[in-house]
């Protein structure tokens, strides 16, 4: 009967009888045999067995990769069309010919006085209307007309009457007759802008005695007047003249009286009215001064804001 000898192999000598299948036998036990894996011994710590990674694919440089979509992959029927339901059409507006922008030219309306027009462009659907004052004089929108046919066509109308025998006109109180007045010349400026107006809501500009046929138009059709500008008040106005309106403006020269202009401006701000009051440099009643453009351009862009 064999039995083993107790006496150990000198540690100064490297184990030489473990062979190649010893070493496999190792591999295969990992951690039990992980002190003979390693002539240099075990460093204590644990070792764990080595996964590898799958070997990528080489690309066949003669093939060439691509990307699908789930819908690239439905078949195209030959009477399929694209649709474009989804995509917003871009028509370029234009005016009919002859009509520049900002220019401003006088417009016929059947049966009555012609009006000055500053025709806003195609894009701008919003108008206007200009009332001046007591015979005053209606080419003083020439001034800033360009500036406002940025925001909206503006239609100047004559007043009713003639002052004497001159060519300027003044207002009458037939608020009704005025107002078909407007509707008619709103009308025929639409007409000639190919119907790119709208007449169903206006702003509605007044100057001293225009003012005042402002305040009594907006009284009596106040949804088709949201927005006033009202220059040169001749008289103070409280805030339940315009009442429900979007915002007005007011307008006053630098040189002219206008306390009565300024009280207006707190009434309407103590009757939670939103307005402002713009100053004109230089001018009096009845004039628009030197920087006509810069100011009434403010006016209309905070009026519309």
């Amino acid at each position: 009967m064999l039995r083993w000898s107790s006496a150990r192999l000198p540690l100064t000598r490297p184990v030489h009888f473990l062979g190649v299948r010893t070493l496999w036998l190792c591999a295969a036990l990992s951690q039990a045999c992980a002190p003979h894996a390693s002539p240099r011994g075990n460093t204590g710590a644990a070792t764990e067995p080595t996964s590898r990674a799958a070997p990528r694919p080489v690309p066949d440089p003669g093939v060439k990769s691509v990307t699908t979509s789930p819908q690239s992959l439905e078949p195209e029927r030959p009477d399929q069309k694209p649709n474009h339901d989804s995509e917003p059409e871009s028509h370029e507006l234009a005016l009919p010919a002859g009509i520049q922008p900002g220019v401003v030219v006088q417009q016929v309306v059947p049966k009555d006085k012609p009006v000055l027009v500053a025709h806003a462009p195609a894009g701008v659907r919003r108008a206007a209307l200009y009332l001046h004052g007591v015979c005053g004089d209606i080419d003083a929108i020439r001034s800033w007309a360009e500036a406002a046919a940025k925001r909206f066509t503006l239609i100047a109308l004559l007043a009713d009457e003639r002052c004497g025998n001159g060519g300027r006109y003044r207002w009458t109180g037939n608020t009704a007759a005025q107002e078909r007045r407007i509707d008619a010349a709103l009308e025929s400026v639409k007409q000639a802008r190919g119907g790119a107006l709208d007449t169903d809501t206006r702003v509605l500009i007044g100057y001293s005695q225009g003012a005042l046929r402002a305040l009594a138009l907006r009284a009596q059709y106040p949804e088709r007047y949201p927005w006033l500008l009202l220059g040169g008040l001749p008289t103070e106005t409280p805030a339940s003249r315009v009442a429900g309106v979007r915002r007005v403006a007011l307008i006053a020269g630098e040189r002219e009286g206008k306390s009565h202009i300024e009280a207006t401006a707190q009434h309407f701000t103590q009757g939670a009215i939103s307005s402002q009051l713009f100053i004109l440099p230089g001018a009096g009643h009845g004039q628009y001064g030197p920087r006509a453009a810069e100011v009434m351009s403010g006016a209309f862009e905070w009026l519309l804001q």
